[in-house]
């Protein structure tokens, strides 16, 4: 008889236990949040290119508009251009997060025995931005009730406790979903990869150590350029 090692990469092209029933259709917007590898395999059975760059973008703008809250970038420009540079910005970086990360992604993923296409990880990558998509009604509703203050720091704000007490709330609900979404995306990249989460956590640990001091590095370069203009 031959011996299996439990521990070795699945040989089938796919986790076979976490494909969809026939006939029952998950709807990616709901189904993303508590059944990310079905939803994922549903996904690049039907056609893996299908809105990756449009989820991507939005969720990467999102991702820039916390981030000019979280620095107070609207000290330093107003909130209509504000806005248009976190637009712009964001679609720039998801695209380039799709076409220069999945090829590194797929590449470190190999040494974990992973062996999805740059498309099946290209979609990963997008439809597990859904739990983030959702906080877009997050950052709306935060807008519609601080408007610029949003985006000015604690010393240019007029709180009160019960406003501090909001905020805090507001920050509370974006990291769950931020801790929701890592969770989903870890689970898509393990199911279009043939391995484990832990895998898949460990593929991207090693593609973020190599990311990150590039980024902030570009950060800070960014940062005192708006300083500039303070």
């Amino acid at each position: 008889m031959k011996d299996v090692n439990p521990y070795s990469s699945p040989n089938t092209p796919l986790i076979e236990e976490n494909r969809n029933p026939p006939n029952k259709y998950l709807n990616p917007w709901f189904s993303m949040w508590l059944q990310p590898r079905a939803t994922i395999q549903q996904i690049i059975d039907d056609d893996p290119v299908h809105l990756v760059i449009g989820l991507t973008c939005m969720a990467s703008v999102l991702a820039r508009i916390r981030g000019a809250s979280m620095y107070h970038m609207g000290e330093y420009m107003g909130l209509i251009s504000l806005l248009g540079v976190c637009i712009v910005v964001g679609c720039v970086l998801g695209v380039i997060w799709l076409y220069i990360g999945a090829p590194f992604i797929q590449w470190v993923g190999k040494w974990f025995g992973g062996r999805g296409s740059q498309d099946e990880i290209r979609a990963a990558i997008a439809w597990s931005c859904i739990p983030a998509l959702w906080g877009a009604l997050l950052i709306m509703l935060e807008m519609m009730l601080y408007g610029r203050e949003m985006f000015l720091g604690a010393e240019a704000r007029d709180y009160n406790l019960v406003d501090l007490k909001v905020r805090a709330a507001f920050s509370v609900a974006h990291g769950i979903i931020g801790i929701w979404g890592f969770m989903a995306f870890t689970k898509a990249l393990a199911q279009v990869q043939g391995y484990s989460a832990w895998k898949a956590i460990g593929n991207m640990a090693i593609v973020l150590l190599v990311c990150f001091p590039p980024a902030i590095a570009v950060g800070y370069y960014l940062g005192s350029i708006a300083h500039q203009f303070n």
